[in-house]
C-alpha cells in the first residue's frame, strides 16, 4: 500500500509540473523574446554594417534557440494570459509546417564560417 501510495504521488505531482499553464505561458515568451532578440540584432547589424564580428554570435544562438522553439505551444499553454494565437492551436498542421520551416530555415541559412 506505501508503495501504491508513492507512486500515485510521483505521478500527481510529475502531473502537477507539466499542467501549469502560466509557467508554460512564461517560459513560451521567455523563449520568444530570445528570437526577437537575436532576429533583431541580426537585422540591425546587417542593416548598419556594424558590429560584424557578432554576427556568427547571434546565428548560432538563432540555430540553438529554434530546437527549442517547436516545444514551446504544447496542448493546454493556450488557457490564460497569452498572446499567442488561437489559431496555433486551432490549426495544428499549419502551424507545425510553419514551425517545421522556421527549423529548418535556421539549420540551412544560419549555418556562417566561425
Amino acid at each position: 500500500m506505501k508503495k501504491f501510495i508513492l507512486v500515485l504521488s510521483i505521478v500527481m505531482f510529475g502531473n502537477a509540473l507539466y499542467a501549469d499553464s502560466g509557467a508554460e505561458i512564461k517560459y513560451r515568451e521567455s523563449v520568444m523574446e530570445v528570437v526577437g532578440g537575436h532576429m533583431h540584432s541580426i537585422g540591425a547589424i546587417l542593416k548598419g554594417r556594424v558590429h560584424m564580428s557578432d554576427l556568427n554570435f547571434h546565428a548560432q544562438g538563432m540555430k540553438r534557440i529554434a530546437t527549442i522553439v517547436p516545444h514551446v505551444f504544447p496542448a493546454g499553454s493556450s488557457e490564460g494570459k497569452t498572446e499567442a494565437l488561437a489559431s496555433i492551436w486551432e490549426k495544428p498542421v499549419e502551424f507545425q509546417a510553419a514551425v517545421d520551416k522556421f527549423v529548418a530555415v535556421s539549420y540551412t541559412h544560419l549555418t556562417l564560417p566561425t
